[in-house]
């Protein structure tokens, strides 16, 4: 029964009647743990979008990745490949230098072989007699 304005029971639902102060007095946080646990830092929609955040991270690390691999793998195909092609022209160039020489020392012998031996020896005398050195 109320008379007036008063009432029997205090309000439940009442700003001063909440645990943080009660009739002016400040009442520590006996509770604050089990306070803090109810209320987490991060809400589940947080976690999915950290979760979705680091998903999308790693996928591109990843890429990258395998980029820089498949790179790596072609730029080694293309300098073998390139090392390949420079050793067939070079052994191709050796090749023909060593049928030069071969030619050039097949001719000399054949000319020597032809060339008459009197004739040979009297150039050689020849030279050898004459002085190195003519005074006018």
């Amino acid at each position: 029964m109320q008379v007036g304005n008063a009432q029997s029971l205090p309000d439940p639902l009442s700003y001063s009647n909440s645990l943080g102060q009660l009739d002016n007095v400040k009442v520590p946080p006996v509770f604050a743990a089990a306070r803090n646990a109810l209320y987490t830092r991060y809400t589940p929609n947080d976690w999915s979008k950290s979760n979705q955040s680091n998903y999308l991270m790693s996928d591109r690390v990843r890429t990258a990745g395998e980029r820089l691999r498949m790179d790596t793998v072609r730029m080694c195909r293309e300098t073998d490949d390139k090392t390949k092609r420079t050793q067939a022209d070079v052994g191709k160039r050796l090749g023909e230098r060593i049928g030069d020489i071969q030619f050039w020392k097949v001719s000399m012998n054949n000319e020597l072989v032809s060339y008459p031996k009197d004739t040979l020896w009297k150039t050689l005398g020849e030279r050898l007699n004459r002085p190195i050195f003519t005074y006018p």
